[in-house]
């Protein structure tokens, strides 16, 4: 309510529509609108902020939109309309890092929106692409120094996660293990950072669906239990996808 009676007031105040404070207050009404659950809503908000940021060149706003907007296209499977959003934000965020802005958190927006494009990729069925720039992106992790548990923490391990999807689909199982057992070693370093944990609930459930279609039974049960547990308490988002796999599993013994 508050937003709506702040954008009321600057266009009573004689700000015009695509002035870069009521668009400001707009994203934000759309972001509200997002976690509220109501996505066509903000969908449509957060498209009328892309046009004028975009058109404009507000580059700081760019990578705040595409944060909202690229999963939300993405959902819904408009795969090229994010394809577009994700590779304008990395041009933006470039001419940020030219412009001297902060170098380490463009790094960690670049590599976030990177992966966005990545998994954007994998599920338009290019995974060779996916797998590129997923690859370049774990290369730019990994030379950047440890600086202790911060914003980077783990984000080697998803990214690891992320290969290890890519390369099931790709058919190609062994791999796609490796990539996941790398990434639990990471995820395990850091116990009790919830990405750390997040990560780690959803890459024991990705080793319990290879387990599963290995008809290794057994193994799937372990996985998906310890994902379960796992998930249960970092109050992870995949408690209910992983239960529905334990159980589809049961009915099948």
């Amino acid at each position: 309510m508050f937003l709506l009676r702040a954008l009321t007031q600057l266009y009573k105040d004689g700000f015009a529509e695509h002035s870069s404070v009521v668009q400001e207050t707009v994203l934000r009404l759309a972001t509200a609108a997002d976690k509220m659950g109501e996505r066509q809503a903000a969908e449509q908000m957060l498209q009328g902020v892309w046009t004028n940021a975009v058109k404009e060149k507000w580059d700081g706003m760019v990578p705040r939109v595409a944060r909202v907007l690229g999963p939300l296209l993405t959902a819904h499977g408009a795969y090229e309309e994010a394809v577009d959003v994700y590779g304008m934000t990395v041009q933006a965020l470039r001419r940020l890092e030219v412009g001297g802005g902060d170098i380490d958190a463009l790094h960690l927006d670049t590599a976030n929106i990177v992966t966005s494009l990545a998994e954007v990729f994998a599920l338009k069925g290019d995974c060779t692409s996916a797998e590129a720039l997923l690859s370049g992106v774990l290369v730019d992790i990994r030379a950047r120094p440890s600086e202790g548990v911060d914003a980077w923490t783990c984000l080697d391990a998803v990214v690891m996660l992320d290969l290890a999807q890519v390369c099931e689909k790709s058919e190609r199982p062994g791999e796609s293990a490796a990539w996941a057992n790398s990434a639990l070693k990471v995820t395990r370093e850091h116990r009790g950072v919830w990405a750390c944990d997040n990560c780690e609930s959803h890459t024991l459930f990705h080793l319990g669906k290879l387990a599963e279609a290995a008809s290794n039974r057994d193994s799937a049960h372990v996985f998906y239990s310890r994902a379960l547990d796992l998930a249960r308490r970092s109050n992870t988002g995949n408690i209910e996808q992983i239960k529905e796999s334990i159980k589809k599993l049961n009915e099948n013994d």
